[in-house]
């Protein structure tokens, strides 16, 4: 026992000792490309840095004594790529290269450096840009404008929200001359679409999901609110209510114009003509030119000279003509409203009570649930109560289910606390076992002889043959008892006494089986 405790305790501390002194292994990086597998696994022969490759070669471990430092060094180097190549296109671009590889080289870049930033968002794990940048027209109305399309792919188990497929879009749409949103569309690595920017104004083609999400976010709120409501009314498990909502998601603007009676003027214009005229004017003459010019015939008939009698009259004339012109504007109030998609149309809500309940209280709680989901008549809202028996079936299983766990779940308590309590018990009780073993295996029993012989001289009985112990012991004092050393069938073990009986009972089986195992050695 103490040399296989030594050599366990030996191999314990080697053990100790080499874990100790090996380094472990964390990753380097996770998730690689095959390109920048490879070219950080030359730079790590070169380095001679021990790694070990997992996951098909796209997880890098290193020393974890040695991961600070590696990282530093890769990043340096611009390891790894992600496998997008960015605008360190140009680094080694050469001097000849023509304007149109210096344009693709640029839209490769920037489609790279895109999809490194999308997949630095925690919910992405990969993404592929397509950018097309149509070349400049010389007319403006002759431009086609630029384009995008974004492959996604998503961690296992999360989601982009909205708002996230969004924020792509205007990163893209913001990193790209040219390029509006309404020309990105996204989509996962499924297929499905995720943001349309044609519909961008109304939330793309994937709202219409949004939609449906959001309406059915709306009616568990409402049916959590009556529900708790129920429940600490009458008790769990006595009531049943779902709601149905109608949303319009219809974004409507109007614009609404009020005109005031009460007129301003704004310009008034006043026109004056007035016109005069002296000396005579001949009547009857012969019209044209010659007798509208005085003096130019006097013997003409009704020239000058003509008398009275001949038709000679005053030519004295007078003319006044006003015009006068007002302009006035009219009071105009313009009122501009928006109505934010969302509003409810319609809501119905069905209410079942378990028949237990009596009606008076059932009708009291249906009034209670519609105000509290906030039923509108006028809107064309209902609900509906409904009385009837409940099942209790489940309700028994699921209590029967509870205590049966609740019981296992206190016996499992009170098992570790025994657990360490019994352990001891044992552990003191082969403790005690033990030690009674190792006191009997140190008893030895020394015979001793019956009589004692003394030797001669100084006075001395020469032998007490007859009195033994008795007569070395003062007078008065008892003798002590001597045990009597066994007989040697008593210091016979079971088996010997019936190996013995056997052969005495049976000697010829005996003798066949001793016989026997002669002939086998």
């Amino acid at each position: 026992m103490l040399a296989g405790t030594g050599f366990a305790l030996a191999a314990l501390l080697f053990l100790l000792y080499s874990w100790s002194s090996s380094s472990s292994f964390v990753p380097l990086y996770s998730g690689l490309e095959p390109a920048d597998s490879s070219a950080i696994v030359d730079q790590l022969r070169s380095q001679g840095v021990s790694h070990r490759l997992e996951a098909d070669g796209t997880r890098i471990l290193v020393p974890e004594s040695e991961l600070d430092q590696l990282r530093l060094d890769f990043a340096a180097q611009g390891l790894p790529e992600g496998g997008h190549v960015g605008f360190e296109i140009f680094e080694s671009n050469a001097f000849t290269a023509t304007d149109f590889v210096q344009r693709l080289n640029f839209q490769r870049g920037l489609q790279g450096e895109l999809e490194r930033t999308i997949e630095a968002f925690p919910q992405v794990a990969g993404a592929r840009v397509h950018i097309v940048m149509p070349e400049r027209s010389l007319f403006r109305e002759d431009e086609e404008p630029s384009t995008a399309s974004v492959v996604l792919q998503l961690r296992a188990g999360r989601n982009l929200s909205m708002d996230e497929v969004s924020g792509v879009a205007h990163l893209v749409s913001g990193a790209v001359s040219g390029l509006d949103k309404s020309n990105v569309t996204i989509l996962d690595s499924n297929g499905a679409i995720l943001f349309d920017g044609a519909t961008a104004d109304q939330g793309g083609i994937a709202f219409a999901g949004t939609q449906q999400a959001l309406v059915r976010d709306f009616e568990d709120q409402l049916t959590r609110d009556a529900q708790s409501l129920l429940d600490q009314s009458i008790g769990p498990a006595n009531s049943v209510v779902t709601v149905r909502a109608t949303l319009n998601f219809d974004q409507t603007e109007t614009q609404t114009s009020d005109f005031e009676d009460d007129a301003v003027p704004v310009s008034t214009t006043e026109v004056t003509e007035s016109y005069s005229t002296t000396g005579e004017a001949t009547l009857g003459a012969i019209p044209g030119a010659v007798t509208n010019v005085p003096g130019a015939n006097a013997d003409l008939p009704g020239g000058e000279g003509t008398d009275a009698t001949a038709g000679t009259a005053p030519s004295s004339t007078e003319y006044e003509r006003t015009e006068s012109t007002s302009n006035f504007e009219v009071p105009q109030t313009v009122t501009v409203s928006t109505e934010a998609p969302g509003d409810v149309e319609r809501l119905s809500v069905s209410l079942v009570i378990d028949d237990a309940v009596p009606e008076a209280q059932a009708t009291a709680l249906s009034n209670a649930v519609a105000a509290a989901v906030g039923i509108d008549a006028d809107r064309g809202d209902q609900i509906v109560m409904s009385r009837v028996p409940f099942s209790r079936e489940i309700v028994d299983s699921a209590a029967t289910s509870f205590a049966a766990a609740e019981g296992t779940q206190t016996i499992l308590t009170y098992a570790r606390i025994a657990l360490p309590v019994v352990v001891l018990l044992v552990a003191f009780f082969f403790f005690r076992m033990l030690m009674k073993s190792l006191s009997r295996r140190g008893v030895q029993t020394v015979e001793m002889p019956t009589e004692y012989a003394l030797p001669s001289g100084g006075g001395m009985t020469p032998a007490l043959a007859s009195g033994g112990i008795a007569a070395m012991l003062p007078p008065g004092m008892p003798v002590p008892a001597m045990e009597e050393p066994p007989t040697p069938d008593e210091m016979k073990s079971d088996l010997e006494r019936q190996v013995t009986k056997l052969a005495e009972s049976h000697p010829d089986t005996v003798a066949e089986v001793v016989q026997s195992w002669l002939r086998e050695d």
